[in-house]
């Protein structure tokens, strides 16, 4: 009987150790900042919206076409677009995140420049890509 009451004892204390360090466990900055802009992307991008309406990919169309976003609207989309929008947010958090490294730069003036000019070029990109979709979707007919 001994035995087993020494077995609990080390064993809660084994626990005790555990939840410990559980506590003082932190996460890194980085992966906590890619968690926060992942799920950013997702929400912004419509992935709300593509889990609960199970939108169709792509729509065929007269003279062999294929339609992968949804015109006249801004109410419906395919999925296609969504993860194209999903892709031009990521390319844009980039531009911004790299914007950001640059500041660290402040020695090196040529480094801090390409990461710079890199992030202009990214936030550039994105903001078109997004306006390009969006000039399609209400293009008259």
């Amino acid at each position: 009987m001994p035995k087993l009451g020494r077995a609990f004892s080390s064993f809660s204390h084994h626990l005790r150790k555990v939840f410990k360090r559980m506590r003082t466990l932190k996460a890194p900055k980085t992966l906590v900042s890619a968690i926060v802009i992942s799920i950013a992307v997702f929400l912004f991008g419509g992935g709300v919206y593509d889990i609960l309406e199970k939108p169709v990919s792509l729509i065929p169309v007269e003279q062999q076409r294929i339609i992968f976003y949804h015109p006249y609207s801004v109410f419906e989309q395919f999925l296609v677009e969504s993860v194209i929008a999903m892709g031009l947010y990521l390319i844009g958090a980039a531009g911004l995140v790299l914007a950001y490294k640059s500041t660290k730069y402040s020695r090196k003036p040529r480094q801090a420049f390409i990461l710079l000019a890199t992030a202009i070029l990214l936030l550039v990109v994105s903001y078109l890509g997004c306006s390009w979709m969006i000039n399609l979707r209400m293009a008259r007919r």
